[in-house]
């Protein structure tokens, strides 16, 4: 029966393949939150946000609302390019990963591992989607008459370098990823020498 299934066999995403139900299965939210992406980005975040902060203080509000409205039209087609890595990605996924590899994969029972890795790419392009959207809103924001305050602009910056310097950061770690897919794939569909899925999982 279908609630007898366990997440390291394939047939458990028949109906397990929605994006919230891949993203608590893979625990992928804790890179977001917990694991070193999120330190680095942090770190990154705080950085910015202190320049941001440097020059709200020392230039005029108008002069200051152009520099972010250039700065995220720049990220934000930065960004878009990140997108466009993640969907080739994923293009070089599904043109590797075959139905041999995939059936000895299964027989292993290694399926989750082998989804946590892919479940990677669309999760980088949710949060990328997400944050072009955050760029998006702050570009408008801009533009209104509204007046933003110092502790408004500290508010947006600290998120908006978050969700940026986490795009970046993740992208760069799903290069090696990639690689590391490219060869595990070789192994199980020529070989048969089983790599140690756990590892490989890690080392995302």
């Amino acid at each position: 029966m279908a609630g007898e299934l366990s997440s390291d066999k394939i047939e458990y995403y028949y109906k397990k393949n929605r994006f919230i139900n891949l993203l608590l299965i893979t625990h992928k939210w804790r890179d977001l939150l917990i694991r070193k992406e999120a330190a680095f980005s942090i770190v990154l975040a705080v950085l910015s946000t202190w320049l941001v902060f440097v020059i709200y203080m020392t230039t005029a509000t108008k002069d200051f609302s152009t520099f972010v409205s250039n700065l995220t039209l720049t990220l934000g087609v930065g960004l878009i390019s990140i997108l466009g890595f993640l969907v080739g990605g994923l293009a070089i996924i599904a043109g590797t990963v075959g139905s041999k590899v995939l059936y000895n994969i299964n027989s292993e029972k290694k399926f989750d591992h082998l989804m946590s890795i892919i479940f990677s790419f669309y999760f980088g392009g949710a949060v990328t989607g997400v944050t072009l959207v955050i760029f998006i809103g702050t570009y408008l924001l801009v533009h209104t008459p509204w007046d933003i305050s110092l502790p408004g602009v500290i508010v947006i910056s600290i998120i908006a370098s978050y969700f940026f310097w986490f795009v970046v950061v993740y992208s760069i770690m799903l290069l090696g990823t990639l690689l590391r897919l490219v060869i595990m794939t070789y192994r199980y569909g020529y070989d048969n020498t089983f790599p140690d899925m756990n590892e490989i999982a890690k080392q995302k």
